[in-house]
């Protein structure tokens, strides 16, 4: 894939030892559908869409990086060799990776457990 007109590198990570540029773009496509980030896995890079706030943009950072960290490391390969024969490997990924970006981006915002609410006793 190649880098939309006008994307501007924004940075990059080091994931599984490898360098990721990060490209900011204004829209993003992929495959026709508009959407907010892309993980580009043969080059590697990911690109992200501008349009959302910044805690947006946060989110899809961290949903794309999981899915090169997936590819990357080889886990990825692991988990396809475990599938039954005509399960979508990309549907699997995409689950995975949306169950876990909640959970990850709240460790990078500090990690800290919500105190569980006290149960009230129903009064007499």
């Amino acid at each position: 894939m190649k880098l939309p007109k006008g994307a501007k590198k924004a940075g990059h990570l080091a994931l599984c030892g490898v360098d990721v540029p990060i490209f900011l773009v204004k829209d993003l496509e992929d495959e026709g559908q508009r959407c907010f980030g892309i993980s580009i896995i043969d080059e590697p890079a990911i690109l992200l869409c501008t349009s959302q706030g910044d805690e947006h943009l946060r989110q899809v950072l961290v949903h794309e990086a999981i899915h090169t960290i997936l590819h990357l490391s080889g886990a990825f390969h692991e988990i396809e060799q475990d599938l039954s024969e005509g399960v979508d490997a990309d549907r699997v990924e995409e689950r995975l990776v949306r169950t876990l970006t909640p959970h990850i981006t709240a460790i990078l915002n500090g990690g800290k457990a919500k105190p569980k609410a006290r149960k009230r006793k129903a009064s007499k």
